[in-house]
């Protein structure tokens, strides 16, 4: 009986050891940020159609971003990600390559919602780490109207409701900085480059944002 009581307290210490080392190691937390996403130039002069697709190429814009994360670690470098964002408005100026006629449009607001491989493979204060996932983006456009420079009216209708979703992926990286002693709390810094595919065409994009986190 007193061997039998020394193996079950063995294996209890065990177990207690066991999860005071997960206890350590596990870091899910849940991040707020906010930044800016830069949306590099789409479409083409070759796909000017007269009456149809006027404009055809959408310059470079910038839209503000925010958005949250809940990262869940499985063990002490690899992890799930699941991230929401949203990307506003931002004013574009678009240009028709017949004529050289331009006018000037808000591109909409949209947002994203990810599944991700989150990689952190170093522990410390300061822990730079990869990420790679995707999921699905929605435009969140409405109806717009504008009169170009040599006056014509130009009226874009909001996007049909199946026409609002395209896949998305992502791949970038970052540091989670951890200044506090119980490493409770800290601030992360993210990059990311994002590709939206959008039937025929990929929109593709570069954002930045920091933000604060908690550990759980």
């Amino acid at each position: 009986m007193k061997s039998r009581a020394v193996a079950w307290g063995f294996a209890a210490a065990l177990l207690a050891a066991g999860g005071t080392a997960e206890a350590r190691y596990r870091m899910n937390s849940l991040t707020v940020y906010g930044g800016v996403h830069h949306h590099f130039p789409s479409g083409k002069a070759e796909e000017y159609v007269l009456g149809e697709n006027d404009f055809p190429v959408v310059p470079a814009h910038n839209g503000i971003l925010a958005g949250f994360s809940l990262i869940r670690m499985f063990g002490r470098t690899l992890g799930a990600e699941f991230d929401a964002r949203f990307v506003g408005t931002s004013p574009v100026v678009l240009t028709d390559p017949s004529d050289g006629d331009i006018v000037e449009l808000t591109a909409g607001p949209h947002v994203s919602v990810t599944l991700g491989v989150f990689l952190a493979p170093f522990s410390g204060a300061v822990r730079p780490y990869l990420s790679a996932g995707g999921g699905l983006d929605a435009s969140l456009a409405g109806a717009a109207s504008s009169i170009t420079r040599y006056g014509f009216v130009i009226e874009v209708p909001a996007p049909a409701f199946k026409d609002r979703f395209d896949p998305e992926a992502h791949a970038g990286g970052g540091l989670l900085l951890l200044p506090g002693k119980g490493r409770t709390w800290g601030f992360r810094l993210d990059s990311r480059y994002a590709w939206i595919f959008d039937g025929s065409r990929t929109i593709s994009g570069l954002s930045g944002s920091a933000g604060f986190f908690l550990v759980f």
